[in-house]
């Protein structure tokens, strides 16, 4: 299912599969977590019911990587960036 970056968890969390940016960005459900990919790079993991948000990946760490996180997680309401789930500078 086609949605925006600020969608993208909730589409998925409701279709089970979402993807954003003309597919660049893609999330699914596994277990019970939603993973969040970035072209073919798994970043990161939320789980819907508690908001918490596990780094898997850094990427590449460019601007797109970084703004993309930071998008999906205030549209999801969680509170934080890329530079959160990760450290250093968002």
């Amino acid at each position: 299912m086609r949605t925006n970056l600020a969608r993208l968890i909730a589409t998925a969390v409701k279709h089970g599969r979402a993807s954003a940016s003309d597919g660049r960005w893609q999330a699914y459900k596994r277990g019970g977590l939603i993973v969040v990919r970035h072209f073919s790079t798994e970043m990161i993991e939320i789980d819907p019911t508690t908001g918490e948000v596990f780094g898997i990946s850094r990427g590449w760490g460019s601007m797109t990587d970084k703004c993309g996180i930071g998008r999906i997680m205030r549209g999801a309401g969680i509170p934080g960036n890329y530079a959160t789930v990760f450290g250093g500078q968002s």
